[in-house]
């Protein structure tokens, strides 16, 4: 037992033959094959752009610290949870675009010059 070999009823036996959806289903270019990946692609910059900023903050704040060791180890738990944030963000970004590319739906539509 090889193949298995479905036909529908009333359709050709064609190998390949796709069957159509309804007319109201949209197809093609949709909400979710364009606005989704750059509403998801926005907010992935924003993260990281926001990462850099606490970042940036954190180090200025470890350098004025004056050697107070309770500014010195605030600005390592800042600077920690900020890593931690960018780790956390950047996988779910890869578990969202995993689970998109299981539905055919790239980022390849952000990057296309029309």
């Amino acid at each position: 037992m090889k193949e298995l070999v479905f036909s529908i009823p009333g359709e050709p036996s064609v190998p390949g033959y796709t069957i159509q959806g309804p007319p109201s289903v949209p197809t093609g270019n949709t909400i979710t094959s364009n606005l989704l990946p750059a509403v998801i692609a926005l907010l992935f910059g924003v993260a990281v752009l926001l990462a850099f900023i606490f970042l940036i903050f954190a180090g200025i704040q470890w350098i004025t610290s004056e050697g107070d060791k309770q500014k010195i180890a605030a600005a390592r738990r800042r600077i920690i949870f900020t890593v931690v944030g960018i780790i956390v963000a950047s996988l779910a970004f890869l578990m969202v675009t995993f689970v998109m590319g299981l539905f055919g739906i790239t980022f390849s539509t952000l990057f296309t010059i029309k």
